[in-house]
């Protein structure tokens, strides 16, 4: 016990650790259980990822179950904190899952406030914590110097099947060609013909046929392509591919034209969810792969065309109550950023307007479309949203009589 009262500063450095990564150990425990939350294995992946602020994902992640590679991402960053003339780094840290199965579970863990807490705790007490192991410093820019090394190799690979996609696409049967259909749009779909008016495509690799169509950002760059497999390979867990490495975040593909005349546009998950908007409405649809991504691909149109209505086309996630209903509340966090309106179908069978338009016709999807208004929101009641379990499952759950 002392008597005198260390400074914040001295207090941390000489009692905790002096930087980010002896911090991180000091509170491996609790960094450890926020990951474990997101199905992230800390203790394996912590001397692998690299603290600049940039995504870090699979392989320098690893997941705790098979089914989590390549949808878990750890964001780490070196924060600096200065008092005076004193001065000590410390870590902030953000995990995430993007399996819809687990509700896309996200969790982040910043030190400072911790630090605060122990420092609060010493100076009513004066004790001083027990400091854990710190971190050997030649050991840790080796293996730094190992991670950004394979980080470089496996990049340049990436840049080069990135390289590649457009002459691979071109290569592909467009499915307006005669006798070229999609099974997956043709038999599970039902939407062949109307998929014929848009460059979407046939193809097939050492996993088998594929639907495949170009994700371009706003600007109609080409960026990447998505492969639809029409049979799930047996080691996968769905069925759907994005372009090796590449970041699908406020990328989308429209189907149809967008511009300065355009007076709505309809923003949805999947491809055969705009499809069948497009059957519905004749209006163009941007396709943006997933929930999470639909905030971004609306701020994205909103910042080109501000003039456009945009109308967020929501899966009803209503069949997993005890995980909220994800498709409805990403709608309404795009809608409480972005501005616009949300659509929630009411399906009987199913989560989307696909399954409508198979389940129930094509004139009953026109008649929720055109003729229910209670079946849209916009801003002022999505701001009562706030979470994944709300008051919107209870208001959409209801079936069609």
């Amino acid at each position: 016990m002392s008597s005198n009262l260390l400074r914040f500063t001295d207090f941390v450095k000489q009692n905790i650790g002096a930087t980010y990564l002896d911090i991180a150990e000091y509170f491996s425990v609790e960094i450890a259980q926020l990951a474990n939350e997101c199905n992230i294995d800390w203790e394996s992946s912590k001397s692998k990822i690299a603290w600049d602020g940039e995504k870090n994902r699979s392989p320098n992640v690893n997941g705790i179950t098979s089914a989590d590679k390549g949808r878990i991402f750890i964001w780490a960053e070196a924060n600096n904190y200065t008092q005076d003339s004193g001065s000590f780094t410390y870590p902030y840290l953000s995990f995430q899952n993007m399996r819809n199965t687990l509700a896309k579970p996200g969790r982040k863990f910043h030190a400072l406030r911790l630090l605060y807490d122990k420092y609060e705790q010493y100076k009513q007490t004066r004790v001083v914590p027990t400091r854990s192991n710190t971190i050997d410093p030649i050991a840790l820019e080796k293996q730094q110097a190992i991670v950004q090394a394979d980080a470089k190799r496996l990049a340049k690979r990436q840049r080069n099947v990135q390289a590649k996609e457009a002459v691979i696409f071109e290569k592909m049967l467009p499915l307006s060609n005669p006798g070229v259909f999609s099974a997956y749009l043709q038999y599970a779909k039902k939407l062949q013909q109307v998929a014929e008016q848009f460059d979407i495509r046939l193809g097939r690799d050492k996993h088998g046929y594929f639907t495949a169509f170009v994700l371009r950002n706003i600007q109609g760059d080409f960026k990447a392509l998505q492969r639809i497999y029409h049979n799930k390979p047996a080691a996968w867990d769905d069925n759907k591919r994005c372009t090796w490495g590449v970041d699908p975040t406020g990328l989308m593909t429209i189907l149809g034209d967008i511009n300065d005349t355009t007076s709505v546009v309809y923003i949805c998950e999947g491809l055969a969810t705009g499809l069948t908007m497009v059957l519905a409405t004749g209006r163009p649809v941007a396709v943006c792969l997933n929930a999470y991504n639909m905030q971004f691909v609306s701020a994205e149109i909103t910042q080109v065309y501000p003039h456009i209505k945009r109308v967020h086309v929501a899966d009803n996630d209503n069949d997993k109550p005890h995980f909220g209903n994800t498709g409805v509340h990403a709608a309404a966090v795009a809608v409480k950023k972005n501005g616009g309106w949300v659509f929630v179908p009411k399906i009987k069978s199913g989560t989307d307007i696909c399954d409508l338009y198979n389940s129930q016709g094509l004139d009953e999807l026109k008649r929720q479309i055109n003729h229910s208004d209670s079946q849209y929101f916009n801003g002022r009641f999505s701001q009562n949203v706030c979470g994944m379990f709300n008051y919107i499952h209870d208001q959409y759950s209801d079936t069609i009589g």
